[in-house]
């Protein structure tokens, strides 16, 4: 079978100047203790805003769903360990797992027992304009937009945090660790595996190891 075949795009080893704009997973860190910092003041009249706002962080960061999507979570919607996210855009179910080291579904009960928070109640009762207000607050705290680097004509400029650049990082951040594309394709409910690639992949020696160490080449 012909490489063509199976790649079709004539670009598909990016460099990182194709990236598209994304939060790492040391800036996503940085974002939830933002948060902190800036509740610092009053942290025992705001322990709720806190604890979902944190949670909210992390759901967009873990699952590398849309806003939109992430604002509709119920509790409801997990069965057997596992998060059935609604995706409006595709029209779709996607099935989200979580990795062993995952706090993300501990987190949630936590935070539903301690706020008295019904399986059918949503996690994020706001609107996306409300939510994404919030985050960029949290951001602006810590000068935050000064971190996010985009290329582009050669050059690194300043981007403006908006929802997708989580989205974009979960995705990259599972290529650099050796994730195969097919399972990044079902987790962000991409249509086809080319979608995928056409975005994300990018063949480091990073990558190159992560996808091949525990390879038996006899």
């Amino acid at each position: 079978m012909k490489y063509s075949m199976i790649y079709p795009q004539s670009n598909i080893v990016k460099d990182i100047a194709q990236l598209p704009p994304h939060i790492t997973f040391e800036e996503y860190q940085r974002l939830k203790e933002a948060i902190l910092k800036y509740y610092s003041k009053w942290t025992k009249h705001r322990q709720k805003i806190i604890d979902r706002d944190i949670l909210l962080i992390t759901y967009l960061w873990e699952t590398g769903g849309r806003i939109g999507d992430i604002l509709q979570i119920r509790y409801n919607m997990f069965r057997e360990g596992c998060l059935y996210l609604y995706n409006k855009k595709r029209k779709k179910t996607v099935v989200i797992t979580f990795s062993n080291t995952s706090q993300l579904i501990v987190k949630t009960l936590e935070y539903m027992k301690k706020y008295k928070i019904e399986d059918f109640d949503r996690l994020f009762p706001f609107t996306i304009q409300h939510a994404w207000g919030r985050i960029k607050r949290y951001a602006d705290g810590i000068n935050f937009p000064e971190v996010i680097k985009v290329w582009k004509n050669g050059n690194q400029v300043n981007s403006t945090l908006h929802p997708h650049l989580f989205r974009h990082g979960m995705a990259i951040h599972l290529v650099n660790q050796g994730v195969a594309i097919p399972i990044i394709t079902a987790r962000l409910g991409h249509a086809n595996p080319y979608i995928t690639m056409a975005f994300y992949l990018k063949v480091t020696p990073e990558v190159q190891y992560n996808a091949i160490k525990d390879v038996n080449f006899g």
